[in-house]
Parts: C-alpha cells; sequence; structure tokens
C-alpha cells in the first residue's frame, strides 16, 4: 500500500513512530495522570531540561479523535510538540506546519497501577501492562542476548531492541539471566493484578 493511500490516523501514527514527540511542559504535566511510559523521555546535549535529570516521565500511549492509538517516543528534535492541559484538552501538532494539529488524549492511569499485591509491590511494577483493551504480560523483561559478548564484532541483540535491557525491572521481577524458571512470587503477582485489571 502506497504512504499517500494510508487512512490519516495510520499515516500519522507512522509519522510519530519514526520522529517521536518533543518534550513540552504539557507532556510532561500529562503523565500526572496518564499511563506512564517504561522507558522515560532522555534530554538530547543542550535541550532545555526543566527536571535537570536528563530524563523525564511521560505518557505511554495517546489516542487521536478516531480512536487510534499511537505509543509516545520522545525525541528533542522531532517537529511534533503536545500543548495544552487536562482540564481543556490536549493538542499535538507540527511546528512546521500549522495545519498539522490534531486533538489528543492520553491512555488514563488505571486505579490498578495505584494498587499494591499481597506482598506490597506496586501492582505498576508486577509486569502487567495495558496497550487500549489488549493486556500485556512480560514477568521477564530482561533479554539475555543484550549482554552477550559481540560475535564477529556483531551485538547479539535485536538491533531495533532498547526493552530487553536487563533493569531495575529485571530485579524488581525476580528475573535471573542465567535461569529459565521465573520465582513463584512474580507469577502470583502477575495473577494479583490481572484480577484487578479485569475487575477494573
Amino acid at each position: 500500500m502506497a504512504f499517500d493511500t494510508l487512512p490519516h490516523s495510520a499515516a500519522l501514527k507512522l509519522d510519530l513512530m519514526f520522529e517521536g514527540i518533543r518534550y513540552s511542559e504539557a507532556l510532561g504535566a500529562a503523565a500526572q495522570h496518564a499511563f506512564p511510559n517504561f522507558y522515560p523521555y532522555r534530554f538530547k546535549p543542550g535541550e532545555t531540561d526543566p527536571t535537570g535529570s536528563g530524563k523525564a516521565t511521560i505518557p505511554y500511549l495517546l489516542t487521536f479523535e478516531d480512536g487510534t492509538l499511537s505509543r509516545i517516543q520522545g525525541n528533542g528534535e522531532s517537529p511534533w510538540v503536545v500543548s495544552g492541559e487536562s482540564s481543556s484538552g490536549y493538542v499535538l501538532q507540527h511546528s512546521a506546519d500549522a495545519n498539522k494539529r490534531l486533538a489528543i488524549e492520553f491512555e488514563p492511569l488505571p486505579q490498578w497501577m495505584r494498587q499494591q499485591t499481597s506482598d506490597g509491590l506496586s501492582m505498576a511494577q508486577a509486569g502487567v501492562s495495558l496497550h487500549g483493551d489488549m493486556a500485556v504480560i512480560n514477568v521477564a523483561p530482561g533479554c539475555q542476548y543484550f549482554t552477550a559478548d559481540k560475535q564477529d564484532g556483531v551485538s547479539m541483540r535485536c538491533i531495533f531492541c532498547t526493552y530487553g535491557k536487563p533493569d531495575a525491572r529485571t530485579n524488581v521481577l525476580g528475573q535471573d539471566l542465567d535461569q529459565v524458571a521465573l520465582p513463584d512470587l512474580a507469577y502470583r503477582r502477575m495473577q494479583e493484578t490481572l484480577r484487578a485489571v479485569v475487575a477494573e
């Protein structure tokens, strides 16, 4: 299918996948009430950083008026930027084209993400995520190929992947890269969280 025959929302989603969205005060504020992005916004050298930390929490998903979901990828060089606020609504606009201006919403932060499992873990850390009406279970986020030695100078990890890097999530979920089995506690936490998701 040629790019110019795609539905408008599909073409825009494709555009955002490659160009991302530049940080703005509105995007940062939306993170307070939106489903959080597992990958923080990372400020580029020279980019204004209101946090002073080099990174900021941003929402994970935005929704166009026709219901199309798009993941948010931060990019300090993107022509796309978010303005507005929760009370009056948010707008996605293109800095070089005034005609590219669209009303958007952010996937809201669900109540279950504010709850805890029976052993006190935040359900937001239990390895469960939502993409619209689809639940994604990932209780083993670390990928052993991410840390493997290069073979003939070539990395063993997927060239597009930043998700599989072992990090704090790996530790919280009890994943050991040298063990195939996960601890029973990881499954119990996931089950409790899924019950809360379904109930909501």
